[in-house]
């Protein structure tokens, strides 16, 4: 196991995947855990610098601070939030907290984020992320994978949906690396370079 490169679990009933010692790990993959608690320990995880968090998230799930839960992992260089179209589990949180943490990622992609999401949220991470190149936003509730039925979603303890809004710290904040911006989830694919 010293030698994992990439690890990907998917639907993993365990109240905290604990990753110890993986100094060669790179990639790392959760696809909807099911703990209220925080989903994911790092130890000693030098080298991983693509992370990726898949969440359909409900009211009983703690919303993660990024902060706490990438403070031992010093590379992430691409970061992947997929929200499900439902809960937004991460917490806004105060730049100057973020920056050790976010200061090395290059790429950021926010997926199915739900609609009516005020996009003015995601300015945290670029407050914090400076030397982020490339954003990726998805705006979408994807009726595929969303429980629609009101008997249902109250029974598995869905979110209302609620427009998530606040207002970003620094409201002259310029990026001086953001390369490419692209948002999906209007009637086209909108980029700007």
């Amino acid at each position: 196991m010293i030698n994992l490169l990439r690890l990907r679990s998917t639907r993993g009933n365990f109240r905290e995947l604990s990753l110890i010692c993986l100094p060669k790990l790179q990639r790392l993959t959760y696809d909807n855990w099911f703990s209220s608690e925080y989903p994911l320990y790092f130890g000693f995880v030098p080298q991983l610098s693509k992370l990726s968090l898949i969440k359909t998230g409900i009211r009983s799930d703690k919303t993660l601070e990024l902060s706490q839960l990438l403070a031992n992992v010093p590379s992430i260089g691409d970061l992947r939030l997929d929200f499900g179209s439902e809960k937004i589990w991460i917490l806004r949180e105060c730049p100057k907290l973020l920056t050790p943490v976010l200061n090395k990622l290059q790429h950021v992609n926010l997926d199915h984020l739900p609609e009516g999401c005020d996009l003015a949220w995601t300015m945290f991470i670029l407050e914090a992320a400076p030397s982020l190149k490339e954003l990726c936003i998805t705006v979408w509730d994807h009726w595929c994978i969303m429980i629609t039925n009101k008997e249902l979603r109250k029974k598995y303890c869905f979110c209302e949906k609620a427009d998530v809004k606040w207002k970003p710290y620094a409201p002259d904040f310029k990026h001086k690396n953001l390369a490419k911006l692209t948002i999906y989830g209007f009637s086209n694919p909108m980029t700007i370079l």
